[in-house]
């Protein structure tokens, strides 16, 4: 078996990596957001949505949490699992973040054609995400995507 690691660059749990400073400005720009993850949703897809969602209320974002599964009920603890959507709302978003996957399509077969005009981008700690993406904030040396979540919190200025 291969097993390839990598390391996060230098600078980047810190808003001067050009990955999260992107994101940072997509957020700052925006007003609406649509937060979704990988079908078949585990815990830390879950927590990663539920914590971008609470993060982007506090800076007076509106943000809806979309899976096409329903959470398991052993995740219904997490935050905002109570108003997780099972559809994509037909009104329009200023962005769209793709947590824990970077795969468009690993999120739903009509998803794509839901949010298209709006920017599309992922967070994730897994495979180095496709080209066909608006932005992307990437650590595959991240233990999960809850951390990098959590960096984006505080380069933010949000408590955690």
């Amino acid at each position: 078996m291969n097993v390839v690691t990598t390391r996060p660059s230098p600078g980047h749990d810190d808003a001067s990596d050009p990955r999260m400073a992107e994101v940072l400005d997509v957020i700052g720009r925006g007003r609406r957001f649509l937060i979704t993850g990988h079908m078949n949703p585990d815990g830390d897809v879950l927590g990663s949505m539920s914590s971008l969602a609470l993060v982007l209320q506090r800076l007076g974002k509106e943000a809806v949490v979309y899976n096409r599964d329903p959470a398991p009920a052993r995740y219904a603890f997490l935050p905002l699992m109570d108003r997780l959507v099972q559809e994509v709302p037909e009104e329009p978003f200023d962005a769209v973040f793709i947590v824990d996957c970077c795969e468009p399509q690993r999120v739903g077969a009509a998803f794509a054609e839901a949010v298209a005009g709006a920017k599309l981008g992922a967070i994730d700690h897994h495979a180095i995400p496709p080209d066909d993406l608006d932005f992307h904030y990437h650590d595959a040396g991240a233990a999960a995507t809850g951390v990098l979540i959590y960096r984006l919190a505080r380069a933010l200025g949000v408590d955690v």
